[in-house]
C-alpha cells in the first residue's frame, strides 16, 4: 500500500510540476507578447509624432514668409518619408495590437493622406518664386492629423494596460 502511495504521490506531483511548468510557460509567453503590442505601439507613436513636428516645422516656416513655391517638392518628400515610416507601421500594430489600437491608427494614415492632398493642391496653385500661404483647409486638415494622433495615444494608453 505505501509503495502504491509514493506511486501516486509521485504522479500527482509530476503532474502538478508539468501544470506549473506549462502555466509559468503562457505567463511569460503572455508577458512577451503584452510587451510586444506596447514596443509597437511606441514605435508607430514616435513616427506619428516625428510626422507632427516636421508638419509643425513646414507651417512656421509658411507663417514666417520664409518657404516659396519652389520649396515645396523638397517638403513633400521630406513628409513623404514620415509618412512612409508611420504606415510601415501599421501592419505590425495590427498583428499586435487590439482593435481600438488599429481603427485609430487607420485613422492618422487617412488624415496623413489628406494632409498631403492638400499640400499638393497648394503646390499646385502656388508659382515657384511665389511665398507659400497655407489655407484654412489645409491647417484644418492637419488639425485633423492632430486629434488623430491624440486619439492613438488616448486609445493606445487605455487598450494596452
Amino acid at each position: 500500500m505505501s509503495a502504491t502511495a509514493g506511486i501516486v504521490g509521485a504522479m500527482v506531483g509530476g503532474g502538478c510540476a508539468i501544470l506549473a511548468t506549462q502555466l509559468q510557460s503562457r505567463a511569460a509567453h503572455h508577458q512577451w507578447r503584452r510587451q510586444g503590442r506596447r514596443d509597437e505601439y511606441a514605435r508607430f507613436s514616435t513616427a506619428a509624432f516625428a510626422l507632427l513636428f516636421e508638419y509643425g516645422k513646414l507651417t512656421g516656416a509658411c507663417e514666417q514668409g520664409a518657404i516659396r513655391g519652389a520649396d515645396l517638392p523638397d517638403w513633400r518628400e521630406r513628409l513623404i518619408e514620415h509618412h512612409e515610416d508611420v504606415s510601415s507601421r501599421i501592419p505590425l500594430l495590427a498583428l499586435e495590437g487590439p482593435a481600438p489600437v488599429i481603427d485609430a491608427a487607420l485613422e492618422v494614415q487617412t488624415a496623413v493622406q489628406a494632409v498631403l492632398d492638400g499640400l499638393d493642391e497648394i503646390a499646385d496653385q502656388t508659382r515657384s518664386d511665389e511665398v507659400v500661404h497655407l489655407p484654412s483647409s489645409w491647417v484644418r486638415k492637419l488639425e485633423g492629423l492632430g486629434v488623430a494622433v491624440g486619439t492613438v495615444l488616448d486609445t493606445g494608453g487605455r487598450a494596452l494596460d
